[in-house]
């Protein structure tokens, strides 16, 4: 465990020099964290200070970026919520 949280110190040490964007740089802290991220392809719900919305998590930038479900309309980025993976009928 002593590993991991040397790892995640160093992880969050570049995230604050980035200023919070994870592509400041070579983008390698980007790259990373969407490697890590299970979340992004799948349709979610983000429940929000401003309400919930419903749509494809497609990028961080920082924030979560979601995708309207038809794929058309605009992209929201959510900085804040409680995120919850959207199951469908199959």
């Amino acid at each position: 465990m002593d590993d991991c949280g040397y790892h995640l110190n160093e992880l969050l040490a570049a995230w604050e020099a980035s200023g919070g964007d994870p592509d400041a740089g070579a983008g390698t802290l980007g790259a990373q964290l969407r490697g890590a991220c299970t979340t992004l392809g799948q349709t979610v719900r983000v429940t929000g200070p401003a309400g919930a919305i419903t749509g494809t998590a497609v990028d961080l930038a920082p924030g979560l970026v979601l995708q309207g479900d038809d794929g058309a309309g605009p992209r929201h980025v959510v900085t804040a919520g409680d995120v919850a993976t959207v199951r469908t009928a199959r």
